[in-house]
């Protein structure tokens, strides 16, 4: 337990206790104010990424009309919901007419992964365009570009059957 509480010390940067952690070992005070100053680390930490993540405002993909629009893939959306495609580092291109949700189901993608403590970004159609297109290059996997300045693929796929 204290060993725990020593290494949290010295990751949240209280470097002079945890190099002398015997004289703060038995402290009453230590695992609260370690508690307190790890929960606001992730506070600050949850509040920056949100900035970075461009989302800043969109419906709840719990408003989403899946009945008005038929040609969706729930299951696959709802998939993607789990986050299980981020251990592969692949990012999600919606595609699709206007009008028919790929922003708010996009935007509810960064928020859900951002609450997962993954640091990721809502791009919107256009600025991807005008930031990646001229840089991206064909990859041998097919429907799959790589971007020669952030050695980072996306793999373009249709939700729509």
């Amino acid at each position: 337990m204290t060993t725990d509480l020593k290494e949290q010390a010295s990751k949240l940067g209280f470097k002079a206790m945890a190099a002398r952690w015997n004289e703060y070992a038995n402290q009453s005070w230590v695992k609260e104010l370690l508690e307190a100053e790890a929960a606001e680390k992730n506070r600050r930490s949850l509040e920056r990424r949100l900035r970075e993540s461009q989302i800043h405002e969109m419906k709840p993909v719990s408003e989403f009309d899946w009945e008005w629009l038929k040609t969706i893939d729930r299951e696959l959306v709802e998939e993607l919901f789990t986050l299980e495609f981020m251990s592969r580092a692949v990012n999600i291109i919606f595609l699709g007419a206007n009008g028919l949700g790929k922003s708010m189901l996009s935007k509810n993608l960064v928020h859900t992964a951002l609450l997962a403590g993954y640091k990721t970004k809502f791009v919107s159609p256009v600025r991807c365009c005008r930031t990646y297109q001229p840089r991206m290059v064909p990859h041998p996997d097919g429907d799959v570009y790589r971007s020669t300045q952030a050695r980072t693929y996306w793999q373009l796929t249709s939700l729509a059957t």
